[in-house]
């Protein structure tokens, strides 16, 4: 009877002790989940957010760019024409555009201004009127609903800008140079490159490059 009854606790201990360390596992498990999301919530909330946050699909492209000769290059008559060919309607505040090329710009206040020539950069901070020359809102009237959608065209030129100042919401660089008067032009025979971004996510939404064809 002894020897059953130390059997019997025996194997009871053995019964009771893995239920015990399961248990502990996963309220070790649960502690440190919780503890990672947390993290995650309130430090990092932004990456989660713009990491699970998808962009717009959309197919986008140049149509046409035209631009000057080596020895001249007019701003308000160098033009990128953007073609929305499909896909998701963008929210012209919240998307931006940027384009890259050889070319040139202006540094300094009128009249005493010198040109500048290089690796050009130009960054469209939105697609809205806001913040540019008059010209662009009545040339781009098919954006007046807030969107550039399917079947619409973008009309760019190289003074779009309000030339000089900060409150410009175009914002163009030659080598780097940020002290511009924020108009461009793109010399004719070479590639420029157009980046269309999301600025909710920071994505590139739409990538694409074309030559500069001569003024007509």
């Amino acid at each position: 009877m002894n020897h059953k009854k130390i059997n019997t606790v025996f194997w009871d201990d053995l019964a009771v002790s893995p239920v015990i360390g399961s248990v502990i596992m996963v309220f070790l498990i649960v502690l440190v989940s919780g503890v990672t999301v947390a993290t995650l919530q309130y430090d990092d909330s932004r990456v989660m957010s713009t990491s699970l946050t998808s962009s717009p699909v959309v197919n986008i492209g140049i149509k046409h760019a035209e631009g000057g000769s080596a020895h001249l290059i007019s701003y308000a008559r160098n033009r990128i024409v953007i073609e929305h060919r499909g896909g998701e309607s963008l929210d012209t505040g919240s998307t931006s555009i940027v384009i890259q090329g050889r070319g040139r710009s202006h540094i300094g206040i009128v009249p005493h201004t010198y040109r500048v020539d290089g690796d050009v950069v130009v960054k469209y901070r939105n697609l809205a009127p806001e913040n540019k020359l008059s010209k662009y809102g009545s040339r781009n009237g098919a954006l007046n609903d807030g969107f550039f959608s399917t079947g619409e065209y973008l009309i760019l030129c190289g003074d779009d800008s309000i030339n000089g100042t900060d409150a410009s919401s175009v914002i163009v660089t030659v080598d780097g140079n940020t002290d511009t008067r924020n108009n461009y032009a793109f010399k004719e025979g070479s590639y420029i490159t157009l980046r269309i971004i999301d600025t909710y996510t920071g994505r590139i939404i739409a990538e694409d490059t074309s030559v500069v064809d001569p003024l007509k």
